[in-house]
Order: structure tokens, then sequence, then C-alpha cells
């Protein structure tokens, strides 16, 4: 029926997203789907070793898409739960499910854990985004490097006001 694909950095919430969609998919379980199928690195013996070389990486990843070929079905919703941050594997599981004209997916999880401390850190409490007061006060700076020919900056300090005030 379906190919759910989840792809995002480690510890973004993927297997979480994962058992989520899982449950809530299992709740309206009607009509041609018979079953919900997740797939993961842990549930196919792959260790998280299998990411640090690239040797190592692309038997991983033949096992993860004969894993998949092998459970897409019309009567499943297969959701596959692992980094899939390779584009051109991202688009081989996409012919793959078209080739049994399935419809994909694909869910990417975020998490400010790669950006802050985990949330039961003391440090997690006290932090906070800035937050911008006015639409005039938020102005927004490009690049401002100079090329090393030019004297003045490649790009100038642009203004939200002085864009939202010009005709198009």
């Amino acid at each position: 029926m379906a190919l759910i694909t989840i792809a995002g950095f480690p510890c973004s919430g993927k297997s979480t997203r994962a058992q989520q969609i899982r449950a809530a998919l299992e709740t309206r379980l009607d009509g041609p789907i018979s079953r919900v199928l997740v797939l993961s690195d842990h549930s196919l013996d792959i260790p998280p070793s299998a990411y640090d070389l690239t040797a190592l990486e692309k038997p991983a990843r033949g096992t993860l898409f004969a894993a998949v070929q092998r459970f897409l079905a019309t009567d499943t919703i297969l959701i596959l739960d692992s980094l899939n941050y390779i584009k051109g594997f991202r688009y081989q599981l996409y012919c793959a499910a078209r080739e049994m004209k399935l419809r994909t997916c694909t869910v990417r999880p975020y998490s400010l854990t790669s950006i802050a401390p985990p949330p039961q850190s003391s440090e997690f409490r006290y932090m906070s985004l800035p937050r911008p007061t006015s639409v005039d006060s938020g102005i927004h700076t490009a690049r401002t490097a100079t090329h090393p020919k030019r004297k003045s900056p490649r790009f100038s300090p642009i203004s939200i006001s002085h864009r939202l005030s010009q005709p198009r």
C-alpha cells in the first residue's frame, strides 16, 4: 500500500516517530491494508558502527534495501526507520515502491538535541531562543565576506521593512 521512509540525524526522534506512526495507522486498519511493519537497523541486526566506514555502510544499505523489497506489498504499509541520509538511496527506495505502484512518503523529524543539551540536563531549562521585538528590528544579514579583489562586501544587510515597502 505504501512506503514511509524516515530520514534524519541520529537521536532526532526517528524511532519514536516511527512507532507513533505505526500506532496511529494500526488503529485505522481497514479495507485492503492488512498490516503495518516497521523495518529498522535494529530489527535487521545492523549495528550502528556499520555507518562509520563506507566499506561497511554499503553492505548495510544492501541488507536494508533487500528487506524493503522483500516486505513491499500492496496490502502492507512499510515504515523504514534508518538514517536514510543518502539522496540516491532514498530515490532507489522510491523507484522500488513505484515499480509496485505503491505510494511513498518521506518523514524528517527534527530535534533540538543536535544544537542543545538533552532535556534531562539542567542547562536545558535555562536556554531560550531569542525573540524579535518587532518586524523592523529583524534585520537579516547575508554573508558579508569580501572578495579579495573587491573592497565592498559581497552581500549587504537586508531590512525586512525595506523589502516589504517596495512594489514588485
